[in-house]
C-alpha cells in the first residue's frame, strides 16, 4: 500500500513513525517494510481578509507607570487572599555555618556549631504589631525602589502600616493550627504577601493622584488579529462573527459552547479566541513573573469602542491571582484612554455567558472612574 502525505490549503495529512522511529512516508520506490499510513489532520488557522470588519486590536503591556505625591491605596476587591498552612512552616529550625569542598557539596564547618532555632520561643520575643511595621517598613523601601516613587518615606510608611494590618485581618485565612495570624509573616508566606500586597498598591484616585497607567512593550507593535496564521492538530469549530475562521479548542465542550453563545449574541459585534494571538496579561507570583493567557477576547456592539476578557475557568490555584492581575490591567488601559474601555470576566459555566453580556452591553461608556468604584479604593 503507497504512503502518502496530502496538503492543500485547508488540511495537512501527516504519517506517524513506526516503533523502530522510521517514518512512514514513503517517497516513490523507497518504502519502509511493515508499516501503513495513518493521517492525522492539521488546520490552518489564520485571519480571513473578507471579515475585515470582525478585526481586534489590543495593547500589549509590559509593566505599568505610577506617579504618588502623597497617597497611595489598594482595591480590597480584587486583592488575592493568602491561604497560609501552619504545617508548612517548621517547628525548628537547626542553623550553622557551612562550606562547599572540593565535590561541590555543602557541609557544616563545625557540627559542635550547629544552633536550633525553635518556632514558639521566636514568635514570643516578637509582637504582632513589631512584625507589622517590619513588614511595612520593607514595603516602603521596595515600592520607593521599585516605582521611584518621589512620595516621601515617612508620609507613606504610616499608610502602608494600616493597609498591612487591615490585610492581615481580613485576607489572610489559616487553615490549621496554631491560629496565629503572625505566621503570614513568616516565611514561606512573607515573601507572597509582601509580593501580593507590592502588586497591588496603586495611586489613591480620590485622593487626587494620577492613576496607573500601562507600560507598553518597545520592541513589538500593537496585537491585532490580522497578523494570525498557524497550524494546529487541536479540535476546531467553524466561527460566524470571528476574525479567524476556526475557533481552536483546548477543552472539550467549555469553550466551544463560549464561542457559540458569542457567535450568536446579539451583544457581540466580534470575537476571537486566544489561540496563537499573543495576548497576555503580566503578574508575578511566588517570586516569579509569569503572563495570564485569557480565553477570549469580546467586541461589544456600539458606537464606542468597548472590550471584554473572558476567562472560562475550571480549577486553577491561582484563579485570584490571575483574576487580580486581569483587573489592574483593565484598570490602567482605561485609564490610558487610547485603547477604548475594556473590562474582565469569568465565565465558570459557559451558559452564563448572555447574561454577563447583556449586562455589560447595557452600562453606558465611561471616561472616568465612577464614585462607587473610587470608593472601594479605601486605604
Amino acid at each position: 500500500m503507497e504512503n502518502t502525505i496530502r496538503v492543500d490549503s485547508e488540511v495537512l495529512a501527516d504519517t506517524e513513525w513506526c516503533g523502530c522511529g522510521r517514518s512512514t512516508a514513503s517517497y516513490g520506490a523507497n518504502r519502509w517494510w511493515g508499516v501503513r499510513s495513518v493521517a492525522s489532520t492539521r488546520r490552518h488557522v489564520r485571519a480571513l481578509p473578507e471579515r475585515g470588519a470582525f478585526d481586534i486590536r489590543f495593547p500589549r503591556v509590559d509593566g505599568y507607570t505610577q506617579a504618588v505625591r502623597n497617597r497611595v491605596a489598594v482595591n480590597w476587591k480584587t486583592i488575592p487572599e493568602l491561604v497560609v498552612d501552619p504545617a508548612e512552616i517548621p517547628p525548628h529550625v537547626y542553623m550553622a555555618g557551612v562550606m562547599p569542598n572540593v565535590a561541590g557539596k555543602v557541609k557544616a564547618l563545625s557540627p559542635q556549631q550547629v544552633r536550633e532555632l525553635a518556632l514558639q520561643p521566636y514568635l514570643s520575643q516578637r509582637t504582632l504589631q513589631q512584625q507589622v511595621f517590619t513588614t511595612a517598613s520593607a514595603l516602603t523601601r521596595r515600592y520607593i525602589e521599585e516605582w521611584q516613587a518621589t512620595v516621601p518615606a515617612h508620609v507613606l510608611f504610616p499608610q502602608i502600616v494600616r493597609i498591612v494590618q487591615r490585610y492581615l485581618d481580613t485576607k489572610v485565612r489559616i487553615i490549621g493550627d496554631p491560629k496565629d495570624v503572625r505566621t503570614a509573616l513568616l516565611s514561606p508566606y512573607y515573601g507572597l504577601l509582601i509580593e501580593r500586597i507590592l502588586q497591588h498598591l496603586m495611586p489613591h484616585d480620590s485622593g487626587g493622584e494620577t492613576p496607573e497607567v500601562p507600560r507598553f512593550e518597545s520592541r513589538r507593535d500593537a496585537g491585532s488579529t490580522a497578523l494570525v496564521s498557524f497550524w494546529t492538530g487541536r479540535d476546531v469549530r467553524d466561527t460566524v462573527k470571528s476574525h479567524f475562521n476556526y475557533l481552536v479548542a483546548d477543552t472539550r465542550r467549555w469553550e466551544q459552547q463560549a464561542g457559540q453563545y458569542l457567535d450568536g449574541s446579539p451583544y457581540v459585534a466580534a470575537w476571537v479566541k486566544n489561540a496563537g494571538l499573543g495576548f497576555g496579561i503580566p503578574y508575578e507570583h511566588d517570586g516569579m513573573r509569569h503572563e495570564y493567557l485569557p480565553d477570549f477576547l469580546v467586541r461589544l456592539v456600539g458606537d464606542a469602542e468597548r472590550y471584554v476578557i473572558v476567562e472560562t475557568k475550571g480549577y486553577d490555584p491561582v484563579a485570584d491571582v490571575k483574576a487580580a492581575a486581569a483587573e489592574r490591567w483593565v484598570r490602567a488601559v482605561n485609564a490610558d484612554g487610547t485603547w477604548g474601555q475594556w473590562a474582565h470576566r469569568v465565565v465558570y459555566q459557559p451558559a452564563d455567558s448572555p447574561h454577563f453580556l447583556r449586562e455589560l452591553a447595557a452600562i453606558a461608556p465611561v471616561a472616568v472612574p465612577s464614585q462607587a468604584m473610587r470608593g472601594r479604593f479605601a486605604g
